[in-house]
């Protein structure tokens, strides 16, 4: 076996000890706390186990950054919200932009501002500045 499949069985194992620990509990009771609970516990035993797959170990750390460390993780949390909203804007004047030129609309681009900026309920120049300051948080996190 290779490293990536030797990876990939490990954190399978891994999913399918969680899975077995949690089916217990949701099938005597749908507590949403304690469902949590058995979550994090079984998490606690597989890193006590000392046999952990790579990704089980990476979303610990996660998890460990986020309790330790708050602020940090709401700016991070921030900075991927306003990342996909980037995009998504991206992504729609790119589509706009494409489907006005295929109709032989004259300024598709700025047609597709406008439209945008209609379906968000802001002024153009408002969504022109919202997409500039989202690029440079990004760039500069």
């Amino acid at each position: 076996m290779s490293g990536d499949d030797d990876r990939a069985a490990r954190d399978a194992a891994d999913s399918r000890f969680i899975v077995e620990r949690l089916q217990a509990l949701l099938t005597e009771r749908h507590d949403a706390k304690a469902a949590e609970d058995a979550y994090r516990r079984a998490i606690l035993d597989l890193l006590r186990s000392g046999a952990v797959g790579p990704e089980k170990l990476r979303m610990t750390a996660g998890e460990l950054e986020r309790l330790w460390w708050p602020e940090a993780h709401k700016k991070r949390r921030r900075r991927d919200r306003e990342q996909a909203h980037l995009w998504a804007f991206d992504d729609m004047m790119d589509y706009l932009t494409l489907k006005l030129q295929s109709q032989g609309k004259a300024n598709p681009r700025t047609l597709a501002e406008r439209t945008i900026a209609e379906d968000f309920g802001v002024s153009v120049e408002g969504l022109r500045k919202q997409r500039y300051r989202y690029r440079k948080r990004i760039a500069g996190m």
